[in-house]
């Protein structure tokens, strides 16, 4: 019996062992679960962006001329400056060979200077080489409070643009920086797309860790699991036995009673 009772105390420390792994890995898993469900969706959700965004930027196959746009990147936040000093020119094809099209010329060998304090179009874009004469004359600040102030200093054929969104010509010719262009809408569309699918490749990377985070831990929750039951089973046992050793020393003692009774009674006579 007293082997019988350690037997039960090791399956029952066992078992509470094997309950506290079990819980362990349902919350293992529970959270691997999660993070694989929020991987996925945002993975989901940047595919759906980065497919809205290239139906929105798509250039039908059969246009013989492409416009620049398709060819000019900007840096991030220079968009609706960049729209708005070009507008509808940037939807214009450099192949001269198109009814209208941006023809590729030498730069001018004495290009008047910005008014100090603007930086010029062309240190902020890159755009084929059609582009160059008129980026260098495209002078860019900050705020549209720079932009007045500077705007009577530029030369023929110059202008300045905010990132606000102003544009101040050289001839008087003023735009208000609440004027957004479908062309600067087009380059936002633009370098988001550059962003979406940077962070698609970063989202898609995070699917497959947290998949094999998530499948490690249904493993170990199965393990778990099956360790857990093992360790009933063992305690059933173990119990089983207890009880049978149980009943056997009752048996036994129940035996040994009449035995004495006996030999008391034979003692007696003798």
């Amino acid at each position: 019996v007293n082997r019988c009772l350690e037997a039960v105390d090791t399956a029952q420390q066992t078992l509470e062992s094997s309950e506290q792994a079990k819980s362990t890995a349902d919350a293992n898993l529970r959270s691997a679960t999660a993070e694989l469900q929020n991987a996925s969706a945002e993975l989901t959700r940047l595919k759906a962006e980065e497919q809205a965004i290239s139906n929105f930027l798509e250039v039908s196959e059969d246009d013989l001329w492409p416009p620049l746009i398709d060819t000019v990147s900007v840096k991030p936040g220079y968009e609706v400056a960049l729209g708005m000093a070009l507008g509808e020119d940037l939807n214009v094809p450099s192949n001269e060979a198109a009814p209208i099209h941006w023809r590729t010329l030498t730069p001018l060998p004495n290009a008047l200077a910005l008014p100090a304090g603007a930086i010029a179009m062309s240190d902020l874009v890159n755009a084929p080489s059609a582009l160059s004469r008129r980026l260098q004359q495209i002078g860019v600040v900050d705020t549209d409070h720079q932009g007045e102030a500077l705007a009577s200093n530029l030369a023929q054929g110059q202008r300045l643009v905010s990132r606000e969104g102003g544009l101040w010509r050289w001839d008087g010719y003023t735009i208000s920086s609440q004027a957004i262009t479908p062309t600067a809408a087009r380059l936002e569309q633009r370098n988001r797309l550059l962003e979406v699918r940077n962070l698609l490749k970063a989202a898609t990377s995070s699917v497959e860790k947290f998949d094999l985070v998530h499948k490690a831990a249904v493993a170990a929750e199965r393990s778990s699991r099956a360790a857990e039951h093992s360790a009933r089973d063992d305690l059933r046992e173990a119990y089983q036995s207890l009880n049978s050793a149980r009943e056997a020393l009752a048996s036994e003692k129940e035996t040994t009673a009449v035995h004495k009774a006996r030999i008391h009674s034979l003692q007696e006579s003798l």
